[in-house]
């Protein structure tokens, strides 16, 4: 019997591939499943999904995917109320951003059990085989994908030290919500025998000044038009950002699904930084 699934996203470009990645390797499970995607543009993401991937790429089926803009509460009632007593899932990237209570009536899972598989004897979770093989399948906007490529004909990153700073790493309000404060003393530290050039992924233009000032001569960054989060130029320079950080030779940074999809679409090692005091 068929399902009806519908994907909420309102999370950050990592998550988003994060999920839609799951979800397709869901799909391929589970052909039967008919998918509603909402693609929501906000604070997190102010892109629609069209402005970082070929839509037309992703493998044909059941999947449905809508964009919507600022609060798409009344998109999700409309969406069970015009169900129509077929059984229901709805999966979430993140509970703490959804509130549960809208969909009582319904089934509710996590998207985390259909990429993450645990590794036994640690408290460490691995992707799932199938999550990768399906992410690694994607195709990016046309726009993103030239400017990669333009980008890789100047330099050649295979021998960089990718970097990854997010401004929620350090920003006392965003950070001290998430538990995971990294001041860049922690990066500094990492890096103090490194010898390689470094390629810088942030969104931070005060982060960017600091390490082209501890590591003059030694800097690589893509000059993004802007890092208002909001803005659909933004978005897209993050994912320029984030397959420029896949052609590194490794990766450094914070627990991140940015970076984390970023080592796993070039097969790298990613080396996560566990916040601490400074001793």
């Amino acid at each position: 019997m068929s399902k009806e699934v519908i994907v909420v996203h309102n999370s950050g470009l990592g998550n988003r591939f994060r999920v839609l990645a799951g979800i397709l390797a869901l799909q391929k499970r589970h052909p039967l499943f008919n998918i509603r995607m909402l693609w929501t543009q906000h604070s997190h993401c102010g892109a629609p999904i069209e402005a970082v991937l070929d839509v037309d790429s992703l493998p044909q089926g059941n999947l449905e995917i809508t964009n919507v803009v600022n609060d798409p509460d009344q998109q999700f009632f409309s969406t069970l109320e015009d169900n129509g007593g077929n059984p229901l899932v709805v999966v979430m990237p993140h509970t703490e951003f959804i509130d549960v209570s809208w969909f009582s009536d319904v089934d509710t899972m996590l998207i985390f059990d259909y990429v993450w598989k645990p590794i036994p004897g640690t408290d460490i979770y691995d992707m799932l085989p199938e999550y990768v093989e399906m992410l690694k399948t994607f195709r990016w906007n046309a726009y993103v994908q030239k400017e990669v490529d333009d980008y890789l004909e100047k330099y050649d990153l295979s021998q960089c030290q990718g970097v990854h700073v997010r401004r929620g790493d350090t920003v006392p309000t965003t950070c001290q919500q998430h538990f995971k404060c990294i001041d860049t003393w922690q990066f500094h530290e990492a890096l103090q025998d490194n010898a390689r050039p470094i390629f810088l992924a942030t969104e931070d233009i005060d982060i960017l000044n600091e390490f082209e000032e501890q590591y003059p001569y030694r800097i690589f960054n893509y000059e993004c038009r802007s890092f208002d989060r909001r803005s659909p130029r933004a978005i897209q320079d993050a994912m320029v950002q984030m397959l420029l950080l896949s052609k590194c030779h490794g990766i450094l940074g914070g627990k991140s699904s940015f970076s984390e999809i970023s080592a796993r679409l070039g097969d790298i090692s990613k080396q996560d930084l566990i916040p601490r005091k400074r001793e």
